[in-house]
């Protein structure tokens, strides 16, 4: 009898600590995870333009998923030399397109992020095609002015706080320098 009871009490301190290292690991992964995603999101970015600087400030909160996804481009260089191909004047500029023609983009499409972030000047949003939910990829514009008529269709996922007098002078044909990243 005793030699039973040894037996089951070391199964079960056997069972205890696989459990325990189990439990364990699946925590510090989950963990881990988390910190990784968390270090992945940049809070803002300056936008190097041939016409000259924008610093710019992005909704985490509001739009998460596609500041991801903006964030995982601009680490990759896509933007960089591509042209704005868009210029709509008092109403926005539209880059993010590597055939410079409006149709292109990486290939990978973004869900659509509703908010109640409004279009005002310096509003930085996905550009998609128009009534076609979730069709954001790579193509954003900028608002010139206050664009009521935009609000709730878009997912505005930044904002530019310096570097207005530049994105006045955008047009068309212009270029990306290149996006660098950074934490204020």
């Amino acid at each position: 009898m005793k030699k039973y009871n040894s037996s089951v009490a070391l199964y079960s301190v056997l069972v205890l600590l696989i459990f325990g290292l189990f439990s364990c690991s699946m925590k510090d992964t989950g963990e881990s995870e988390a910190s990784s995603n968390e270090e992945l999101l940049f809070n803002s970015a300056v936008i190097k333009t041939v016409k000259g600087n924008m610093s710019i400030t992005f909704y985490l909160k509001e739009a998460p998923n596609t500041c991801r996804r903006i964030q995982e481009l601009i680490k990759s260089g896509f933007y960089d030399g591509l042209e704005f191909h868009r210029v709509i004047e008092k109403f926005i500029v539209q880059t993010g397109d590597p055939t410079n023609a409006g149709q292109g983009g990486s290939g990978q499409r973004i869900q659509d992020e509703n908010n109640d972030l409004k279009h005002v000047r310096g509003s930085i949003g996905l550009a998609k095609i128009e009534g076609k939910s979730d069709s954001g990829d790579s193509q954003f514009y900028i608002s010139l002015n206050k664009v009521p008529e935009l609000d709730g269709k878009f997912t505005i996922f930044a904002q530019v706080k310096s570097g207005l007098s530049v994105l006045d002078q955008i047009a068309v044909g212009d270029k990306i320098i290149s996006i660098h990243l950074q934490n204020e």
